[in-house]
């Protein structure tokens, strides 16, 4: 398992390395290439966590408040590869991650 991050542009140092952490907790040891991006936008209270994985796996997840701390992220991130299924509907995965078929929802506007 490998973990790749792209893109980490949380202002913060330290908290930009704990949410680092936290997306390596959350896929764990599950075998394959990973690839994370963290965004924090200069137009939007959120961070848009995106995640691609082995298989064409796809996801994204954007964190609003309280949803903005390591633990939450890993929780969400563990939620979705175990289950496939986010707790949270701030969350987009594509049916190749589960299905090996499908393409992943483009963002409104892009």
């Amino acid at each position: 398992m490998s973990v790749s991050i792209l893109k980490n542009n949380i202002a913060t140092p330290q908290f930009a390395a704990a949410i680092q952490s936290a997306i390596r907790g959350g896929i764990g040891e599950i075998p394959g290439h990973w690839r994370a991006w963290i965004e924090e936008s200069q137009n939007s209270i959120a961070w848009t966590i995106k995640i691609d994985g082995p298989n064409g796996f796809q996801w994204e997840h954007e964190f609003f408040g309280q949803e903005q701390t390591p633990e939450f992220i890993e929780r969400e991130i563990k939620e979705v590869l175990t289950r496939g299924t986010p707790r949270s509907p701030g969350s987009r995965q594509n049916a190749v991650s589960r299905k090996n078929q499908g393409r992943r929802t483009p963002r409104p506007g892009k």
